[in-house]
């Protein structure tokens, strides 16, 4: 099994050129190199899990403290605020990026991915209005997305000069599944124009 480390953190570093976030990203993931861990520390958010649900709903993807609170546990809405602009104060360059972002979606209707795919934001032949803050909230997460996806294809295809199509058994979000003791190339790791680390693990199957 491997899985891409924190890429849509990184993607998000990259893009936004936030040099704080690309600093921890940069660390081994013993030496402080996890970004929600860095946000734990920051904020004093109680758990891993808690912080990556306000990380990635309250800071990336524009969930509402209403909507974080559901997610992380955390009733008190005035402290959700306060957590996310100790994020934005922490990583301002990427919280920069995601406030234009947001607005240049609503105006374009358009963003593109780090491999240069243009991706529509919303299309007229809808049956439905599609609200404002949904598509200021694609307008962030389909190029962080898209462009992790983009990564792992590419590291896919590349594995497949190798491996067979056969013993490619499961893909989870950016987590794959070998069926067969293989050798991933770190090589991979430098495919992107940043580096991706690969998080390797051998597993046994029971019978």
């Amino acid at each position: 099994v491997f899985d891409l480390g924190q890429i849509e953190l990184r993607v998000l570093a990259y893009l936004s050129g936030d040099t704080e976030m690309q600093r921890v990203l940069s660390l081994p993931k013993d030496a402080g190199g996890d970004i929600h861990a860095d946000v734990q520390k920051t904020t004093g958010i109680p758990t891993r899990v808690m912080t990556k649900n306000f990380v990635f709903g309250g800071c990336l993807y524009g969930g509402s403290p209403h909507v974080i609170s559901k997610f992380t546990g955390i009733k008190d809405l005035a402290l959700i605020e306060h957590y996310q602009q100790l994020f934005n104060q922490k990583y301002r360059q990427a919280a920069n990026w995601i406030q234009y972002q947001r607005a240049e979606g609503l105006r374009k209707m358009e963003v593109t991915t780090l491999y240069g795919q243009k991706l529509r934001l919303y299309t007229a032949h809808s049956d439905e209005q599609v609200p404002e803050r949904h598509i200021m909230n694609c307008a962030v997460n389909y190029p962080i997305q898209g462009s992790a996806a983009e990564i792992f294809k590419r590291i896919l295809v590349k594995l497949n000069e190798s491996i067979p199509i056969e013993d490619f058994v499961l893909q989870v979000h950016d987590e794959q599944l070998l069926d067969g003791v293989y050798q991933i190339p770190r090589e991979l790791e430098h495919l992107a124009p940043f580096k991706t680390p690969l998080d390797i693990r051998y597993v046994v199957k029971w019978q």
